[in-house]
C-alpha cells in the first residue's frame, strides 16, 4: 500500500471513529436526560432485539448471588459472557447509546480485518466459518457463497441482537453440528474466544480441521502473562489463558506462512493484544497446558 493511500485509508477509520463515538454519546445523553434515565431504560427496552428467557435470567441472577453451587468453572464463564452481552444490548459498550453499538463492532471487525492486507472481496466465492461468533462476529461484515457461525450462545444472541444479526448466515450453537460441518472451509476465523473455552486444543483443532489445505485464517486471542494482575471477575469469563509462546507454537502446527502482530502495552487486566493470519500448510494436533491454575 503506497504511503498516500495509507494516509488516506487511517484518516477514514478516524472519522468513521470518531462519528461512531460522537453519535453513540449523543444518543447516550439524549436518553440520560429523559425520565428515569438510563437506568430505568436497561430495564425494559432492548433497541436491538428481546430479553433472554426468564430462566435464563434467573440463572445469572443466581450465579452473581452465589447460589448456583458446583457449576463447571464454563458453565460460570459462559453465563458471565450471557451477562455482559444482555447489558451491552440494553445499555451500550463503551459508554456508547446500544443503537451504536453495530457500528462500534462493525468498525472494529473491519479494521482488524484489513489488518492482514487482504480484500473482502477476496472471498465472494468462498466458503467462511468463524468460531465463537458472539452476538455480531467478523463473518457479518464479509460477504461469501456460504457463511457459518459458531457459538454456543447463538440461541440467546438470535434473541438480544435479533435486529442485527444477518439472514444469510447459518448459526450453529452444538458441538456436534459443527463437527458434522461438511470440510473444505476457504476462511476460518477466531476472534477473542479461545481462551473462553473449556477444551481450546479441542476447537483450535477442529477449526483448522475445517480449513482446506492452502485456505486462510486469522486467529486473534488476548495472552497473559505471568505476575501480571487479573481480576478474579476476568479470570472466571476466560478459564483458558494462554502464553504467547504457548500460541504461536500452536499456529507454528498449523502453518509456516503466517504473520502476526503483538501489542507491546498490556491492557488494565494484563493482557496484550494477539492477532495473527496467515495460510494452513499442515495439520499438525496441539495440546492445552494451563500456566495460570484454576480461575
Amino acid at each position: 500500500m503506497s504511503a498516500n493511500l495509507s494516509e488516506k485509508v487511517d484518516f477514514f477509520v478516524a472519522l468513521s471513529r470518531w462519528a461512531i463515538d460522537y453519535g453513540g454519546q449523543m444518543l447516550r445523553a439524549r436518553a440520560t436526560a429523559e425520565p428515569g434515565g438510563p437506568s430505568e431504560l436497561v430495564r425494559s427496552i432492548n433497541p436491538l432485539g428481546n430479553d433472554l428467557d426468564p430462566k435464563e435470567l434467573q440463572e445469572i441472577e443466581r450465579m452473581f448471588a452465589g447460589e448456583l453451587v458446583g457449576i463447571t468453572p464454563y458453565r460460570e464463564a459462559q453465563l458471565r459472557e450471557l451477562a455482559f452481552w444482555r447489558w451491552v444490548a440494553f445499555e451500550g459498550y463503551n459508554n456508547l447509546a446500544p443503537q451504536f453499538f453495530p457500528l462500534h463492532q462493525e468498525h472494529a471487525m473491519v479494521s482488524t480485518f484489513y489488518r492482514t492486507g487482504w480484500s473482502r472481496t477476496e472471498f465472494l466465492q468462498s466458503r467462511v466459518l468463524e468460531l465463537g461468533c458472539g452476538p455480531l462476529g467478523m463473518i457479518e461484515y464479509i460477504s461469501a457463497s456460504e457463511r457459518v457461525a459458531f457459538d454456543p450462545l447463538n440461541a440467546q444472541y438470535n434473541r438480544l441482537f435479533s435486529r442485527c444479526r444477518s439472514h444469510d448466515i447459518t448459526y450453529l450453537s452444538e458441538r456436534a453440528d459443527l463437527a458434522n460441518l461438511r470440510e473444505g472451509v476457504d476462511l476460518a476465523i477466531c476472534h477473542n474466544v479461545i481462551d473462553h473455552t473449556e477444551e481450546p486444543d479441542w476447537w483450535f483443532d477442529e477449526l483448522f480441521r475445517k480449513l482446506c489445505l492452502d485456505g486462510r485464517f486469522l486467529f486473534q486471542v488476548n495472552v497473559s502473562e505471568p505476575g501480571l494482575p487479573q481480576s478474579e471477575e476476568h479470570r472466571r469469563m476466560h478459564p483458558s489463558p494462554f502464553l504467547y509462546e504457548q500460541i504461536m507454537e500452536w499456529l507454528r502446527a498449523k502453518s509456516d506462512n503466517f504473520d502476526h502482530f503483538l501489542e507491546e502495552t498490556p491492557t488494565p487486566e494484563g493482557e496484550r493484544y494477539f492477532l495473527a493470519w496467515g495460510v494452513k500448510s499442515r495439520d499438525e494436533g496441539v495440546h492445552y497446558v494451563n500456566h495460570f491454575g484454576p480461575p
